[in-house]
C-alpha cells in the first residue's frame, strides 16, 4: 500500500508530465501556425517587389509621356508664332497697300483739282 505522500508526489509527477506533452503539443502548433504566417509573409514580400516594379515601370512611363507632350507642345507653339509673324507681315504688307493707294488717290485728286 501506498503512502499519502507518496500518493501525492506520483500525482505531481503525473501533472507535470500532462502539463509537459500539452507544452509540447501547444509549441508544436504554434510552430505550425509560424510555418504558414512565414509563407504568407514570403509571399506578401514577393507581391510587394512586384508592384515596386510595376510602379517604378509605370513611373518611367508616365516620365515618358510628359516629356512626348512637352516635346509637341514645343513644336506646335513654334509653328503657332511662326503663323502668328507670318499673319503679321502679311497685315502690315495689306496696311502698307491700303496707306499705299489712299495716298495715290489723295494725289491724284489733288492734281485734278489743281488743274
Amino acid at each position: 500500500m501506498q503512502t499519502k505522500g507518496c500518493a501525492s508526489v506520483e500525482l505531481m509527477v503525473r501533472k507535470e508530465e500532462v502539463l509537459e506533452e500539452r507544452v509540447g503539443a501547444l509549441a508544436k502548433k504554434v510552430s505550425e501556425g509560424f510555418k504558414g504566417v512565414n509563407e504568407r509573409f514570403d509571399r506578401v514580400e514577393g507581391d510587394v517587389r512586384e508592384l515596386r516594379g510595376d510602379v517604378k515601370k509605370l513611373d518611367k512611363k508616365i516620365d515618358d509621356q510628359g516629356r512626348a507632350i512637352r516635346t509637341d507642345m514645343n513644336t506646335r507653339s513654334t509653328a503657332v508664332e511662326a503663323n502668328l509673324a507670318s499673319l503679321q507681315r502679311s497685315l502690315l504688307i495689306a496696311a502698307l497697300g491700303i496707306i499705299g493707294t489712299a495716298a495715290l488717290v489723295i494725289i491724284q485728286l489733288i492734281i485734278t483739282l489743281a488743274g
